[in-house]
């Protein structure tokens, strides 16, 4: 009797407890972000933590579990001298971007504006004078032109 007691025992605790082979147990790998400060980036040394449990199950989430013992992070804080050294060239880098992309915006803007065919005038003392509209498009129409008096330049 004593024994059947210790049997059940002894299956209620090894149920209760779920009791499963370490070699059964889903793990995977919960990379650290890179924390930006400043001019520097911060980056753990190990990138990250192996975490026990499913990554996709869908069950009810609980809180992770850390299989390792987390590393501390030495940090290296630069000098003065070269964190202002480093946001003076992260704001030349910037400075270089934006000025290529204002000129590829120019040069593209320029491209497809359209374009204008302005008149063919020439301004001669008092007068304004454009070509005969028979002879505009020829390549000599400075020699065929049509003069008017500017009435705004008579003072």
């Amino acid at each position: 009797m004593h024994d059947m007691k210790t049997y059940s025992a002894i299956l209620i605790l090894a149920s209760a407890f779920h009791t499963i082979p370490a070699f059964a147990i889903d793990a995977y790998h919960l990379p650290m972000p890179v924390h930006s400060s400043g001019a520097g980036n911060i980056q753990y040394q190990d990138g990250g933590t192996y975490i026990y449990g499913q990554q996709n199950d869908h069950r009810q989430k609980t809180q992770a579990i850390a299989l390792e013992k987390s590393s501390r992070i030495d940090f290296e804080l630069f000098t003065a001298d070269e964190e202002e050294a480093l946001t003076s060239m992260r704001d030349k880098i910037l400075r270089d971007q934006l000025r290529d992309e204002q000129i590829r915006q120019r040069k593209a803007f320029i491209a497809s504006a359209q374009k204008i065919d302005w008149p063919k005038v020439i301004r001669r003392d008092n007068q304004i004078c454009v070509p005969v509209l028979a002879s505009s498009e020829a390549s000599d129409w400075k020699d065929h032109l049509t003069c008017y008096v500017d009435a705004g330049s008579e003072k």
